[in-house]
């Protein structure tokens, strides 16, 4: 069964994450619904581009419809979902929103110039 939202699609019968056949179990009934969208929503929201295009479709379902549709593998679940993941994505765009970091490079060019002035005495 496959959901077209403003001419993206997404596939229900395989894994809402990865979007490909596999051999592993599909979690079906899972109380974690609420989690995953969540972190879904979370990482769409720090930039990222592999999730973007899911939780646009998502978002439009009503909670029934998650329920009965959404189905994952359990590793997927635990890559999107998993603290580090979040922490590293949070991290990644609170550096691009800030810009460079000039006391870095400032520190960085300043121990160059030590260093290559030291290179004489």
């Amino acid at each position: 069964m496959e959901q077209l939202v403003e001419g993206r699609s997404l596939d229900f019968n395989i894994c809402i994450i990865w979007q490909n056949q596999s051999a592993d179990d599909l979690v079906e009934k899972s109380t974690s619904h609420d989690k995953l969208f969540s972190a879904i929503e979370e990482r769409t929201n720090y930039g990222d581009a592999k999730l973007v295009e899911l939780w646009s479709i998502l978002k439009t379902l009503s909670a029934e419809e998650r329920q009965e549709k959404v189905r994952w593998h359990r590793k997927c679940y635990q890559n999107t979902t998993h603290s580090g993941v979040l922490k590293r994505a949070r991290e990644r765009f609170d550096r691009e929103v800030e810009g460079p970091d000039e006391s870095r490079r400032k520190s960085s060019e300043a121990l160059q110039v030590n260093t290559f002035l030291s290179s004489f005495e």
